[in-house]
C-alpha cells in the first residue's frame, strides 16, 4: 500500500521454518497483485524470495522432508505453496533430532506479603533459575489461571534468567488478608491497584528491573505496569491482553456483565461457573485441545470464590483505563 516491495527472507531454517515462510510469501505476493490491479500499476509478476538455506543443515525436526523443486537449467530454485501446505498438515516430528536443553529441575515455592489499601495480599510465588541472574521474567496468568500455567515455559527459561510466577490476588493460593471484615467493599483489586500491588513485591524480589510476561487479565496487568512508568520495568510480552474500551457506552456494559458474571460465581458455585464460562464461543478451538479436560481440573483449585468473584468484577475491561 505504500508502494514498497516486500521481500520474506530466513537463514538456517528447518523445514517446518521453511513451508510457513513459502505460505507466507505466497499470500504476500497475492496482497500485491491485489493491491497494483486497484492502483492501476502493472503487475511485476511473482517476487523471488529468499528462502533460506535450502539443505545447509542435515537435521531436520520432522521425519518428512519439504520439496524443493531444482531445474536442469538455471540458477534458481522454487517450492510449491499446495505441497508447503501439505507438509504443515502431515507433520510429524522426529523427536530423536530434539534435545532438551533444560533440567526437570522443580520450582520453589514459597509466600510474601504485601500491604494494600485496607488489605494485604499474601502472594504465592514459584521461581527458577540462578537468583543473582540479573535478567529477571515476571510472568502473570489469566483470569481463572494460577503459576503453575508457567511451569514448562519457567524451566524452559530457567537456565538463562531467573523465573517469577505469580498466583494473583483471588487465585490459586495467594490470599487476601482484611484488616477489617466491615469494609470488605472497600477492598480495591482493580487493573490499577493490582498492578500497584506487584509493583511493590517486584521491590521485594529483586533490587534490578524486570520484564513482564501476562496473559489475558495478566496482561492488561502487565500493561497497567508499563503505564505507571516505573523504573523497575524493562519491558513486557503482553498475549491476548486488551487494550481496554474506548467508548463510555461499552465500557458502562462491560462492567454490568461481569458484575453479572461474579454473582453468577456467587451464586452457583465454581464448578457451574467454569462449565458455563468454557462453553463460550471464543474457547471453541481450546475444547477440542486433549489437555482440555486437565486444564479444567485445574480450575476447579481456587479455595475463595468469594475473592475470585471481586476479582472478576474489579478488574473488569469496562473499569481498566
Amino acid at each position: 500500500m505504500h508502494d514498497k516491495m516486500a521481500i520474506i527472507s530466513s537463514a538456517y531454517e528447518s523445514s517446518v521454518g521453511l513451508a510457513t515462510y513459502i505460505q507466507f510469501a505466497y499470500y504476500v505476493d497475492r496482497q500485491h497483485d491485489l493491491i497494483s490491479r486497484l492502483k492501476r500499476y502493472d503487475s511485476c509478476g511473482t517476487v523471488a524470495h529468499g528462502f533460506g538455506t535450502y539443505q545447509w543443515l542435515t537435521e531436520d525436526v520432522s521425519e518428512q522432508k519439504l520439496k524443493i523443486l531444482v531445474p536442469p537449467l538455471g540458477d534458481g530454485m522454487g517450492a510449491s505453496v499446495e505441497d508447503a501446505h501439505g507438509y504443515l498438515h502431515h507433520l510429524n516430528i522426529n523427536d530423536e533430532k530434539i534435545e532438551k536443553t533444560y533440567s526437570e529441575e522443580k520450582l520453589n515455592s514459597y509466600s510474601i506479603q504485601v500491604d494494600g489499601d485496607h488489605f494485604s495480599y499474601v502472594v504465592k510465588v514459584q521461581e527458577a533459575g540462578d537468583c543473582t541472574n540479573d535478567k529477571v521474567v515476571l510472568f502473570l496468568h489469566g483470569f481463572l489461571g494460577t503459576s503453575e500455567d508457567w511451569t514448562p515455559m519457567m524451566k524452559a527459561l530457567s537456565p538463562s534468567a531467573r523465573v517469577i510466577a505469580v498466583d494473583l490476588p483471588g487465585h490459586g493460593e495467594s490470599q487476601i488478608l482484611q484488616r477489617d471484615d466491615e469494609n470488605f467493599n472497600q477492598i480495591s483489586l482493580t487493573i490499577q491497584s493490582v498492578a500497584d500491588l506487584l509493583l511493590k513485591l517486584i521491590c521485594n524480589i529483586t533490587d534490578g528491573e524486570v520484564v513482564v510476561v501476562g496473559y489475558s487479565m495478566g496482561a492488561r496487568i502487565a500493561l497497567q505496569m508499563i503505564l505507571n512508568e516505573n523504573h523497575k520495568i524493562s519491558g513486557a510480552v503482553l498475549i491476548s491482553g486488551s487494550p481496554g474500551l474506548r467508548h463510555e457506552a461499552s465500557r458502562r456494559r462491560r462492567t454490568a456483565i461481569d458484575k453479572s458474571r461474579a454473582q453468577f460465581l456467587l451464586t452457583y458455585g465454581l464448578e457451574c461457573f467454569i462449565k458455563t464460562w468454557y462453553s463460550g464461543k471464543m474457547w471453541t478451538s481450546l475444547r477440542e485441545h486433549p489437555q482440555f479436560d486437565s486444564l479444567v481440573r485445574t480450575r476447579r483449585k481456587h479455595s475463595n470464590i468469594t475473592d475470585l468473584s471481586k476479582v472478576l468484577a474489579d478488574s473488569s475491561i469496562g473499569r481498566q483505563k
